[in-house]
This record gives C-alpha cells, structure tokens and sequence, in this order.
C-alpha cells in the first residue's frame, strides 16, 4: 500500500462495527457513514464543476448551455456544503447520547492514532489527531487522569500521568481558539486504548525437544538398516535446519533439511549429497535458526546430536 493511501485510510476510517453495543460504536458508525457520504458528495461536486466548465466552454454563448452550467455549478456549491455538514454529525450524535449541547467555535478534531480498542500500548502512547482551521491549540484529554494542552496535532502522555498496564483509557481531543484554551469548544468523538507491555525480544536459538527420530526408531539408542536414513527433529519454535556429521555453526552447516522449513517439525534426509553410511555407529548434528527479526542460529554448544547405528 502506497503512502498517499496510507494517509488516506488515517484520514477516513472507513470500517465501521457491524454490531453495536455502546453509545462509542454508534458514534464509530455514524464517523464512518457520514466519511462515506463527505467523500461522495465532493467527487459529485468535482464531476458538477468538470460539466460545468466543459457546457461553459462549448456553449458558445447559448442561454440554455449556459443556464445548464450554471445549474450544474449550484449543484456543485450544495454538495460541498452537505459534504462539510456531514462532518458535524457524528459529534451531533454524541452529544444526543451524552446529552450536552455543542457549545459553538471550532470543530471537532477528527481521531488519528491510535484506533479505538487498541491495545498493547506503552505508558506514554502518543495521541494524533487532524488539524482544525483556526485552532490556536490543542487540549488533549485522558478520562480520569490529566488533560495536555498543546499546538500541534500529536501529544505523547508523559510518564508523570502514571498510565498502568493492563489498563483501559479512554481519550478524546477539542481544538482551541486561543493558548490557554478556556474557550468551550466540540470535543471530539471519545476512542480507548489499553497499556500492555511490550513483548520481550526473542534472543534464544531453537530448542529441540521430542520426538526425535532416525526413520521410524524414535528410541533413545536409535538403529536403522537403511544407509542413508532420514533424521526428524522437533524445535520448541518455528525454524529453519541444517545438518552435518560434525558438530558444527549453522552457519557452517551445509546441507538443508528438506522438509519443514520455516516450522517446528523438520525432515533430514541424510544423504549428505550422495554419501552413504556405512554399518557401524554414526553422529549426526542438527543446527537451525529461527524466524525473529534477528534470526538466533544454534551453535555446537546447543545443536541436536543424535548418535545412531547403521545395523546389516
């Protein structure tokens, strides 16, 4: 997805819950109707005033082209107005469920980031909003906690305001017609988030754990008859394998497992490029890595040995 897109989506929130079960999903839903319909409406003011010019321009001079134009233009200037009178309605709405009266002044901010119900947020998330025409400031606003007054369109709650994981906020933003804002403004529709902590980074290789088997022999003392057994290994996370007959780096490894790659379940067919085992007792070491950023490989202080005998 492009970037204009991305900045598109943000701007309009378009998806909308199917099914409502509080006064802030109504509002969610009213926000993405009404995004529908402000978007609408302006690309039919654009087409109006595309005929408009086109009637204008081959007219030549005939009243009723003209007349037709101008019409077309009318049409174009009523469609702005119910795209822009569609903004309001959400903000209509939640104060009807609220039951507060809109003071007037400034619009409301549209919500950015982060989207309503979003969870595993740090203690000092930062807030974004839209810009509002003639706003001085911005009064950032966290239910039951502090409210932050700034000049941008983004706030970063501090660590002071004490923000706990595990726990629900809700938070909404009104635009200000001066620095201190003590001007009643629209506040915005309300959204929530939650504190979760971060998840740690993963910093250990793959572990190997049960089964592990050398054909169908997934005993401790593992035997086969076959010269070039297949070896199964399991890790504890999805991973990527090598193998070898010496006990080596994965990095030094070179022949892949065959199957199971990027999974916890992995085939090593022992061929070892055409080689054979003879009958008498073997060694054959199992490295992987796997999938984090920072792939974590295994080295020869924790790859898989397993001692097996090739049996006549």
């Amino acid at each position: 997805m492009n970037m204009r897109k991305k900045m598109f989506l943000r701007a309009f929130p378009f998806a909308a819950p199917t099914i409502v079960t509080s006064g802030t999903e109504l509002v969610d839903l009213v926000q993405a109707l009404t995004n529908w319909f402000f978007v609408g409406f302006l690309l039919a003011a654009v087409v109006f005033v595309i005929i408009a010019a086109f009637q204008f321009l081959t007219g030549g001079g005939d009243p009723v082209s003209l007349g037709s134009a101008k019409k077309k233009l009318i049409w174009a200037v009523v469609a702005i107005i119910i795209a822009v009178l569609a903004r309001t309605i959400p903000l209509v709405v939640e104060n009807i469920i609220t039951g507060t009266a809109p003071p007037a002044g400034l619009p409301a901010p549209i919500l950015v980031s982060p989207a309503n119900g979003a969870t595993g947020l740090s203690t000092t998330p930062t807030l974004t909003w839209s810009s509002v025409p003639g706003a001085v400031a911005y009064a950032a606003n966290i239910l039951g906690v502090n409210t932050g007054i700034v000049t941008g369109t983004s706030f970063t709650v501090p660590a002071a305001w004490g923000l706990t994981t595990g726990t629900t906020y809700s938070w909404s933003v009104r635009a200000c017609p001066e620095a201190a804002c003590t001007t009643p403004t629209l506040w915005s529709v309300t959204r929530i988030f939650t504190v979760g902590a971060a998840a740690a980074a993963d910093t250990t290789p793959p572990a190997f754990i049960s089964p592990t088997c050398v054909e169908s022999d997934c005993s401790p003392t593992y035997s086969t008859p076959d010269t070039t057994p297949l070896f199964l290994s399991t890790t504890d996370e999805n991973a990527s394998c090598r193998y070898s007959s010496a006990d080596l780096s994965y990095d030094s490894m070179f022949f892949n497992c065959e199957a199971g790659q990027g999974t916890t379940s992995h085939d090593c067919n022992g061929d070892f490029g055409g080689l054979t085992f003879p009958v008498g007792p073997w060694n054959v070491f199992i490295s992987c890595q796997d999938t984090a950023p920072t792939p974590n490989k295994n080295t020869s202080a924790n790859n898989l040995d397993i001692p097996f005998t090739v049996i006549p």
